[in-house]
């Protein structure tokens, strides 16, 4: 594990970084910045709620938990998909209102204080990293004033379904502390609408629930129409480009595309619209590690002779398989964005030499905005995966490239690579237990000797 913090300058500060590494600890707004152009080196998180600083340099007062701040700002802006643990001198029930239910999101645990630095390291134990899917709720719902009063508004259909004549008081009461909840978390006066929901609804009951959470739905899109500049979510707008290019093969796709220009927020992306181009900005990118990680493609490729539209001579699956025979000593990903039928795409993707995953057009329109932030966050996932993967091979050892770096590239192209890999890491993390509790297991090497 190697946690990233986020402290106040205190004798505690110290005693962390004694314990997690100086250079993992951050007590400022002024070392802010360098720390998350490298924040996918960390594993995981802790923040301190109670920061007496900000992300923007602006200051804040202890009370207004410029920590929980901060994460919102890592998730919509830099797109920091890590595990956070959120620690404060408070119980999380005294901190959680409107506003703070990003405490209670998942891929966010807590912790009071007083406690021991290991037990922040035992609390993220087995804390994975988000999914596109999970941070893009998070981002959309736990991160902007809009996004939470819509959840707020979703969560009274589960009202409806509850209310009982028997339990009326309890009902109105909960529907009440909605109406103030939505109305802070814009910083507004909840009073006019209290009294007028009181007024139209002095009790709740089977026949009036229905009317009652319209009035309330009422409210809570009025606020969000008249706060139309607040908190809105930019989804996909990182700040800082990824160090890895995209290769891009499509007849119909270009820089002009919106997911295109999506991705080119986070990455560099070259764009090509026939195979022997695609192939020739692989053979540019001739470094033995390159800079291309990941390659975008689609299966049917177009062009024009005479006004009549005709199929390339090499179509997106031929190149796929073209790449995994030449270029074998790249660690290579692809991802395939056709619409073409999805047996046709999952049979022929198993003959190719490089791992792929597979979309539909049909399933993920380009039309759609959220099916298109799903799979730029997807695509930008896989990439910094693979990226971190070539980084990561020892290329300086002549014994790698001589022995084993062929034989770790198809490894690496097997469509069961990641269940090999998580295999592998919950053998080490067992035996890694076992030996600290004294119990003698067996070597890796000597279990590594079983397999073929």
């Amino acid at each position: 594990m190697n946690q990233l913090l986020f402290w106040n300058k205190t004798k505690y500060a110290d005693n962390l970084a004694d314990f997690f590494g100086k250079d993992n600890v951050v007590t400022s707004h002024s070392e802010l910045t360098e720390k998350l152009k490298n924040w996918r080196k960390f594993s995981s998180m802790i923040v301190l709620c109670e920061l007496n600083w900000s992300y923007n340099g602006s200051p804040v007062k202890m009370q207004h938990y410029s920590g929980i701040e901060l994460v919102k700002e890592f998730r919509r802006t830099y797109e920091v998909n890590l595990p956070v643990l959120l620690v404060s001198f408070q119980s999380r029930a005294k901190i959680l209102n409107a506003e703070n239910e990003i405490l209670t999101a998942v891929g966010h645990t807590y912790c009071q204080l007083p406690v021991l630095p290991k037990t922040f390291v035992d609390k993220l134990k087995n804390k994975k990293k988000l999914t596109p899917l999970e941070l893009k709720d998070i981002q959309l719902f736990s991160c902007n004033p809009k996004g939470i009063v819509r959840a707020k508004i979703h969560q009274l259909q589960g009202v409806l379904n509850r209310i009982d004549i028997e339990e009326s008081a309890s009902v109105k009461s909960e529907l009440e502390k909605l109406i103030e909840e939505i109305h802070f978390v814009f910083k507004a006066n909840s009073a006019i609408a209290l009294d007028r929901f009181k007024h139209d609804f002095p009790e709740i009951n089977t026949g009036n629930i229905k009317a009652a959470i319209r009035f309330i739905e009422e409210i809570g899109n009025g606020l969000i129409d008249s706060n139309t500049s607040t908190g809105e979510v930019k989804v996909g707008t990182s700040v800082i480009k990824r160090a890895w290019k995209l290769l891009l093969l499509d007849d119909e796709l270009n820089a002009e595309s919106e997911i295109v220009k999506l991705l080119k927020e986070k990455v560099d992306v070259i764009c090509t619209s026939n195979a022997d181009d695609a192939i020739k900005a692989l053979s540019a990118d001739n470094s033995l590690r390159g800079k291309i990680s990941l390659i975008l493609t689609d299966y049917r490729l177009y062009d024009y002779e005479d006004a009549i539209q005709v199929q390339q001579e090499k179509q997106g699956y031929t190149f796929l398989q073209e790449v995994g025979e030449k270029f074998y000593n790249k660690l290579l990903s692809a991802v395939v964005y056709s619409g073409m039928p999805r047996q046709f795409l999952f049979e022929t993707s198993k003959t190719f030499k490089i791992r792929s995953e597979i979309y539909s057009k049909v399933d993920f329109k380009l039309d759609d905005v959220g099916a298109r932030n799903f799979l730029v966050n997807r695509i930008i996932e896989l990439g910094d995966a693979n990226f971190d993967a070539m980084v990561a091979v020892p290329f300086a050892s002549e014994g790698w490239k001589d022995h084993l770096h062929e034989t770790y590239l198809l490894y690496r192209s097997q469509i069961d690579y990641e269940r090999r890999e998580r295999d592998i890491c919950d053998y080490c993390t067992n035996w890694v237990e076992k030996y600290r509790a004294g119990q003698n297991p067996l070597t890796p090497m000597i279990k590594g000797d079983a397999f073929k």
